[in-house]
């Protein structure tokens, strides 16, 4: 089937090691295996319209990680939905038990909800990509520390992106229970001060249930509908849990990336012709021996934590090697990894967002002089240089004497 006849969801799920779709026992030998079990061949994902009964939307998955320490595994299943059957829907899961947090009494019942706009956008000529996410199910903050988490989260449109607390009807009975904390909805990053005084206890956990919008950074039509920057055009959900534990006297983590990891927010285009992609994080920390990687992959992808190849003594460095075929996906995949100390705190995370399948659309210059071109799948995004305003990314005192703007204050017309 023609890509543009489908729509490619690309689904990362978290269990606890040996309770997931890998089975018990699951360990590292199983990664880039589907094992499928009895308990999920019969659970599957479900839209609008009813249930997605064909077992490729089970869930069951290909494993792409394991960990011992925290005790988790992930994995990733590919849906390809025909755009002809609902170019615009709800996908979700429902019923499924999260682990108890410090809240809880009894297992709470997980909804994941997915709103999803599959319409063609005018400014790219493709169908509309919802916002990507990853995460680790694990994230170890200190207690009586100051902390912000930042949220991985990219849009394959380039589109702008905020993050928003879930409601229940997006969550069910697992929303956040987290006590006083601010998320801060244009970057992403969620601000605790995780003291006793705050409601935080070391060694509990308590859920973060998120949901990630799209809006377009200037007004385009979908579906030949007129939309604002000011609408958003899908969401897609992420949750995971945050761990309170006892650290050293000194809030600093002590860990970061140094040189020779990949610049952080990379986009890389991985061409079909590329035999595997080789990727490098280099973490700088004051005890190599007891820090460990904690990551969100793709299928294809392998790893392994290695001493420092420039002889550093005080830093570790995570080897992947992905051979990631359109078979496997297609367009945008985001990998990341994140630090973890002997104390189980977990540092910043560091990503690539890997372009599957694609190529430098903006080799060609699409773009003008003020204008800066951002590479997409199979399409690219003309965004306006600081100072410079749509609709002809002309200076700023330009366009206040612009006829639009004229317009606009008599009413005339509106620009989106």
């Amino acid at each position: 089937m023609d890509f543009l006849q489908q729509i490619q969801f690309i689904c990362r799920t978290t269990w606890e090691k040996n309770t997931g779709p890998c089975g018990n026992p699951c360990s590292s030998s199983d990664i880039g295996k589907t094992k499928p079990s009895s308990i999920y061949d019969n659970i599957f994902w479900q839209y609008d319209n009813g249930t997605i009964t064909d077992t490729k939307y089970n869930l069951n998955y290909v494993l792409t990680t394991v960990s011992n320490t925290p005790s988790y595994e992930q994995g990733e299943n590919k849906f390809l939905i025909p755009l002809s059957n609902i170019p615009r829907f709800t996908l979700r899961l429902n019923n499924i038990s999260w682990i108890l947090t410090g809240t809880d009494k009894t297992p709470m019942s997980v909804v994941l909800k997915i709103a999803v706009n599959t319409y063609i956008r005018n400014d790219t000529n493709m169908p509309n990509a919802s916002p990507i996410s990853a995460s680790p199910p694990y994230i170890g903050i200190q207690h009586s520390c100051q902390t912000v988490i930042k949220i991985p989260v990219i849009d394959p449109d380039d589109d702008r992106v905020a993050c928003r607390w879930a409601e229940s009807k997006d969550c069910g009975q697992s929303c956040t229970d987290l006590p006083h904390a601010e998320l801060n909805q244009k970057a992403c990053t969620i601000e605790l001060y995780a003291s006793t005084r705050n409601g935080y206890q070391p060694g509990q956990r308590y859920r973060v249930t998120l949901m990630v919008d799209d809006f377009p950074r200037y007004g385009i039509f979908v579906n030949n509908k007129a939309v604002t920057p000011q609408q958003k055009i899908s969401s897609t959900p992420l949750q995971f849990t945050i761990h309170i534990v006892n650290g050293p006297t000194s809030c600093d983590t002590n860990m970061k990336f140094v040189s020779l990891t990949v610049p952080e927010n990379l986009r890389v285009p991985y061409p079909t012709n590329m035999p595997q992609l080789l990727n490098g994080v280099y973490l700088e920390t004051l005890d190599v021996n007891n820090t460990s990687f904690l990551v969100s992959l793709s299928k294809g992808c392998t790893y392994q934590q290695l001493p420092d190849d420039n002889g550093r003594k005080n830093v570790t460095r995570l080897y992947e090697i992905c051979k990631v075929t359109p078979r496997d996906m297609i367009g945008d995949a985001l990998f990341c990894v994140w630090g973890m100390n002997n104390y189980g705190i977990t540092s910043q995370p560091r990503c690539v967002d890997v372009i599957v399948a694609g190529r430098n659309e903006c080799s060609t210059s699409p773009c003008t002089g003020n204008e800066t071109c951002y590479n997409l799948f199979m399409s690219h995004s003309c965004r306006c240089k600081n100072g410079y305003k749509r609709p002809f990314c002309i200076q700023v005192v330009q366009w206040l004497l612009s006829s639009e703007v004229k317009d606009i204050l008599n009413k005339k017309s509106i620009y989106l």
